[in-house]
């Protein structure tokens, strides 16, 4: 599982879950909405599982609404 992060801190509900393949070549995604008062937040995926994890490509696109 990769879970998304606010400041240091697990977002509730906010996991992807991948799925091995046989090819042992897995994709997820999500689309979430975050909110924060704070200008300087910062976002992160971590890894959450006991497995080893090799990212080939993550995005994180954000949008800040005024």
């Amino acid at each position: 599982d990769v879970a998304l992060y606010l400041n240091g801190s697990a977002i509730s509900n906010e996991t992807i879950t991948l799925t091995d393949t046989d090819t042992a070549v897995v994709s997820g995604s999500k689309t979430v909405l975050v909110t924060t008062t704070a200008d300087n937040s910062t976002l992160s995926l971590y890894n959450t599982s006991a497995q080893t994890l090799t990212v080939n490509g993550a995005a994180i696109t954000v949008l800040r609404l005024a």
